[in-house]
């Protein structure tokens, strides 16, 4: 049977992709003398993100913060690595060509690149200490590492990637601030804003393109099914606490009648019953069918979808459709919430957040009054002589800061601030409460 993404994709071809294979899309921000490659120019724009630093850094940073990293399971890197299968599967079923299947690739490895050490606490916390630089978020954060963060030549910042790969991560089209000065939780910076909206306006390409979309979902997607088997597979939940938290939340909808359908189907599958399998096999197969029957079934359920108001403020997308879930959005978005919530609201993750974001601010601290132990690319006297960049020293140097320190892994944020202070991670905030919220 046809599916539903390769019956759209002839109409999704003539009315997207169609602007996205134009010459200027492989244009790169800084020119570049061409290598006698037979690799395109997406294939580079893969290679350069996979082989960067900040690529490798998402090994220390877990997927799931209530999960220890003593023991193997996701992290950001795999979770990337991940997202990236599930995109190429998304495109293919569009009918894209071998060398834009790069595009959607490298997306989705760069997709998190810009994420903190510490989660989503360590990201609130980092917007609140560099408020005054233009604050701090994770998308935005992305985009600025492949634009400045990360080097790839000596004579300019960034890996220097195409546009279109660029736009691939661009989620978020909207400045921090809006122009009645009302604030958005999600954003990019101004000067990658103002380097976007002046090419998409020049070559007259729609944003929130279709390749960032499938990157997007994908990232969804592995979210739902992915979370929830490492969470099964720790034994922070069992399958019967999620279908009854799911339908408290939700009740007898359809997207819980297809998450139960698919939980039968699993256990089906991997031989429930069967004396011939024993219990700790048997829990494995079955975490595997299920995420797999979830993946399957979430790709199978995207469609064009209206976008509605809401979604266009918060995005900044000017796109009367774009690919979403057409019936069970529920079902991801459900398994999400209840995953996340189940695995880290304990007292044990809210302590942990709290003392990352004292090292946090201490670690900013340090820097700002000890220049000298930044590496020499997070100096502002250096970057401001060896790119003549046009901008006040100081505040130049507090971003240099909140780029160093968010590019960290977590143990290394821990190690550094025990390093400096002589104290203990641990023993941050002893004999302090700290309120669950």
């Amino acid at each position: 049977m046809e599916s539903r993404l390769h019956s759209i994709a002839g109409d999704i071809s003539r009315k997207y992709r169609t602007r996205l294979n134009e010459d200027c899309l492989e244009k790169r921000q800084h020119p570049e003398e061409l290598r006698n490659r037979i690799e395109g120019e997406y294939q580079r724009d893969y290679s350069r993100i996979m082989y960067s630093s900040s690529f490798r850094r998402l090994q220390g940073k877990m997927q799931l913060l209530g999960i220890k990293n003593d023991q193997f399971f996701r992290n950001r890197l795999t979770h990337s690595l991940e997202v990236s299968q599930i995109a190429r599967s998304v495109a293919a079923e569009l009918n894209y060509e071998a060398t834009e299947l790069f595009v959607v690739e490298a997306g989705a490895l760069a997709h998190d690149i810009g994420n903190p050490p510490f989660g989503h606490a360590g990201e609130k916390e980092l917007n609140k200490l560099f408020k005054d630089v233009g604050g701090f978020e994770g998308n935005a954060q992305t985009l600025r590492i492949l634009t400045n963060v990360e080097k790839k030549k000596p004579d300019f910042p960034g890996l220097n990637l195409s546009y279109r790969t660029l736009l691939s991560v661009v989620k978020y089209f909207n400045k921090r601030d809006n122009q009645d000065g009302s604030p958005n939780t999600k954003f990019i910076y101004d000067d990658d804003y103002n380097l976007l909206k002046n090419f998409v306006d020049e070559n007259e390409i729609p944003v929130r393109t279709l390749d960032v979309q499938i990157v997007d979902l994908a990232d969804e997607i592995a979210y739902a099914a992915h979370d929830l088997e490492d969470g099964l597979r720790v034994k922070a939940f069992i399958i019967d606490e999620i279908l009854h938290e799911y339908s408290s939340l939700y009740g007898e909808s359809t997207s819980y009648l297809k998450l139960k359908e698919l939980v039968d189907k699993a256990k089906e599958k991997s031989g429930f019953g069967s004396k011939s399998i024993d219990s700790t096999e048997y829990c494995k197969l079955f975490r595997q069918e299920l995420s797999s029957s979830i993946i399957f079934t979430l790709i199978s359920d995207i469609d064009l979808v209206d976008v509605n108001g809401d979604f266009k403020k918060k995005t900044g997308t000017k796109n009367a459709k774009e690919l979403d879930f057409a019936t069970y959005k529920e079902l991801a978005d459900g398994l999400k919430e209840i995953t996340f919530r189940c695995i880290n609201h304990n007292n044990d993750v809210y302590y942990y957040e709290e003392r990352g974001k004292r090292v946090l601010a201490y670690l900013k601290d340090f820097y700002i009054n000890n220049i000298n132990f930044l590496p020499p690319e997070y100096r502002a006297k250096n970057l401001i002589e060896r790119y003549k960049i046009d901008q006040p020293k100081e505040k130049l140097q507090d971003r240099l800061i909140c780029d160093y320190i968010s590019g960290m892994m977590d143990s290394y944020a821990i190690n550094t601030y025990e390093q400096i202070t002589g104290k203990s991670f641990n023993n941050i905030l002893d004999n302090q409460e700290i309120k669950n919220e």
